[in-house]
């Protein structure tokens, strides 16, 4: 399948950040990524997320096999297209981001000669970073991708954190 770049992570002061530059988040960097996809397919996406962390490079291949699994979706399912992302809900240490497209589904498990997008750019990429990535697809119901990734402690949550905090232990 086609690939959008993922661009640099986007470290520009915000509106109304006064002289603080807070460094981007990955919830922002998911959100940009997807408004991309959103605006080359004209596909909607909705993106919710609860909770943040700042961003650094070990989130790359989750928000890389993110854009790859919502780039299926706007190219085999149908819309709406929807982005779910919890950042340590349970205090684990662990991303999860949930990619879901309505449509016609097909056979995960099955062998699609050609297509290395759902075995490599995803699930493999999940794997090589010490990730997970589960594909559910019914016939008739559509397709979700669960990718989930741990994150080291040393940078954690940017929830609540004033600019100029400590980083998180």
């Amino acid at each position: 399948s086609a690939s959008v770049p993922i661009p640099a992570p986007d470290s520009r002061v915000s509106a109304g950040s006064g002289a603080f530059a807070n460094p981007t988040t990955l919830a922002h960097e998911l959100k940009r990524i997807m408004a991309r996809i959103e605006d080359s397919s004209r596909v909607p996406i909705e993106v919710v997320t609860v909770g943040d962390a700042r961003y650094r490079k070990e989130f790359e291949p989750l928000l890389s096999a993110a854009s790859e699994a919502a780039l299926n979706a706007v190219h085999h399912g149908r819309p709406p297209v929807s982005v779910y992302c919890e950042v340590d809900p349970l205090r684990l240490r662990a991303v999860q981001i949930f990619i879901r497209a309505h449509g016609d589904g097909f056979d995960a498990a099955a062998d699609h000669p050609g297509h290395m997008g759902i075995t490599e750019s995803i699930i493999g990429r999940m794997r090589r970073s010490k990730g997970s990535a589960q594909i559910d697809s019914r016939k008739g119901w559509g397709t979700e991708v669960k990718l989930a990734l741990p994150f080291s402690p040393e940078n954690g949550s940017a929830a609540g954190k004033q600019p100029g905090a400590e980083a998180d232990a």
